[in-house]
């Protein structure tokens, strides 16, 4: 006998897409410090600077896509499957957040 669809509760997915749209803003800001404060007009960057701004950029990418994933509350019976692919989302935008905020970080302390 097939297992019947799981249903998620609109609250769930609400505050998935809150919770990425928090840590998507909060990244914006991390990165504007990071980019511009700590970066100064004459200093060149490096290219591990480069790859910091590329898995930042990635982070976003992750990060933003996560409502467009998430199953929207509206449908008669959102299936598992949309709220899994939300939180892969959601689980590889924050993994690459804190992947380039500490790769920034240690490489601002070490420069």
């Amino acid at each position: 006998m097939p297992k019947p669809a799981l249903k998620y509760s609109e609250a769930a997915i609400s505050g998935l897409c809150t919770a990425s749209s928090t840590i998507l803003s909060l990244n914006v800001a991390f990165l504007g410090l990071w980019a511009f404060a700590d970066k100064q007009a004459n200093t060149h960057w490096s290219r591990l600077d480069y790859l910091i701004l590329a898995i930042a950029f990635l982070g976003f990418c992750c990060l933003a896509a996560t409502p467009w994933c998430a199953p929207s509350p509206h449908e008669s019976a959102p299936t598992a499957l949309g709220a899994r692919r939300a939180r892969a989302c959601f689980c590889a935008g924050v993994s690459l957040t804190l992947l380039w905020i500490g790769l920034a970080i240690l490489e601002s302390v070490f420069d």
